[in-house]
């Protein structure tokens, strides 16, 4: 027997998926062609969410190569970055973890090294990502509250 509910829901997220894929080809493309473009969980990483599909200038968003970097397989990412924290000195590495520094500072980061690296947590038994600092990305948006 099939299971609608799930077979709905999975053809949701790759149509979601595939309006990130697109988007993210046509913002760059050479950057695009490091990730495994097939994987779906990739262009469902929620900075790309907002990055892709929010009105917040994109001076205020995490680079897109930051979003990404922590996709791209170890071999064909570049040995050293320039990361941009956010406002509580957070450097969010989506599927890697966080370094925390200063706030707004640029970090040069060494990809082979990552020292200092929190790594990311799961809920038990998932892929699903806790974040674990109230993001910068949503302090943009209208009507948005950290209590």
């Amino acid at each position: 027997m099939i299971n609608f509910k799930n077979s709905a829901i999975n053809i949701a997220q790759t149509s979601i998926s595939d309006t990130i894929r697109m988007a993210f080809f046509q913002e760059d493309s050479a950057l695009f062609y490091l990730l495994d473009y097939e994987d779906d969980f990739i262009f469902l990483e929620p900075s790309l969410f907002c990055y892709f599909l929010s009105d917040i200038n994109k001076t205020n968003k995490i680079p897109l190569l930051q979003s990404v970097v922590g996709y791209i397989r170890a071999e064909k990412r570049l040995a050293m970055i320039s990361l941009t924290a956010d406002r509580f000195g957070i450097v969010n590495l989506p599927n890697l973890g966080y370094i925390r520094t200063e706030p707004y500072n640029i970090v040069p980061v060494d990809l082979i090294t990552l020292t200092g690296l929190i790594p990311d947590k799961f809920v038990k038994n998932s892929k699903i990502r806790l974040c674990l600092h109230p993001t910068d990305l949503l302090a943009y948006g209208q009507g948005c509250k950290f209590s």
